[in-house]
C-alpha cells in the first residue's frame, strides 16, 4: 500500500479540528442513547435514543479512523476506508434527524411538556444537523484532497493541457526526424544557389 502524505498538506490541521469536533458529538450522543433518560412509555423517544446509539458508534469510529490517517496511518486505501465510513456517519446522523423530528413532532403533541424536555430535544436535533454537516466536510476535503494530489484523478483542463503539450512534443520529434532523413545533395541548385 502506499503512502497518501496527508500530514503534509494544509489539511491536517482542519482535519483534525473536524475529528475530534465529531468525536465529541459523538460522546454525548452515545450517553444520551445508553442512558435514555425519562419517557420510557413513548415509542418516538425511544427509537431516537437506539438511532442515537447507533449513529454514535459509527461515528466514533469514523472519527478514531480519520485521526489515524491524519496521524499515523496515512495510506491510500485507509483514506478510501475513511470516506466510506464518512459517508456511512453522514447517513446515520440524517437518520437520526429523522427520528429526532419525529419525536419534536411527538412531543409537541403531548399535554406535559416542559421546557428542559423542549429545549434537550431541539439540541439533539440540532447536534444531529451538526454531527452530518462535520462528515460531509470531511468527505468533501477528502475528495479535494484526492482529486488534487493523485494524477488519475487530475481536473479535465490539466489533462487537456497536458495532452496539447505532449502533442505539440511528438510533432516536433517528428519534424526533426524528417530533417534528418532528408538524403544529402551534391547538386549546388538543390541547396539555393544560383550558378551565372
Amino acid at each position: 500500500m502506499q503512502k497518501a502524505g496527508f500530514q503534509h498538506t494544509e489539511y491536517a490541521q482542519i482535519m483534525v479540528h473536524l475529528c475530534r469536533a465529531e468525536i465529541l458529538i459523538s460522546l454525548i450522543f452515545l450517553a444520551h442513547g445508553t442512558t435514555c433518560p425519562g419517557y420510557p412509555t413513548e415509542a418516538e423517544y425511544q427509537s431516537t435514543c437506539h438511532m442515537n446509539t447507533v449513529s454514535a458508534i459509527v461515528s466514533l469510529l469514523t472519527g478514531a479512523m480519520g485521526l489515524g490517517a491524519v496521524h499515523r496511518y496515512r495510506w491510500r486505501t485507509m483514506l478510501i476506508l475513511w470516506l466510506v465510513f464518512c459517508i456511512m456517519s453522514a447517513v446515520g446522523s440524517l437518520l437520526a434527524v429523522i427520528t429526532t423530528g419525529i419525536w419534536l413532532d411527538h412531543y409537541s403533541k403531548m399535554k406535559v411538556r416542559t421546557a428542559i424536555g423542549n429545549g434537550l430535544s431541539g439540541f439533539m436535533l440540532l447536534a444531529s444537523v451538526a454531527l452530518g454537516v462535520c462528515f460531509i466536510l470531511t468527505a468533501v476535503m477528502i475528495c479535494h484532497y484526492w482529486n488534487s494530489n493523485t494524477t488519475g484523478y487530475q481536473p479535465v483542463q490539466k489533462i487537456a493541457k497536458r495532452a496539447r503539450s505532449l502533442r505539440r512534443r511528438l510533432s516536433r520529434a517528428k519534424s526533426c526526424d524528417k530533417k534528418d532523413a532528408r538524403p544529402p545533395t551534391s547538386n549546388p541548385e538543390d541547396k539555393g544557389y544560383h550558378i551565372v
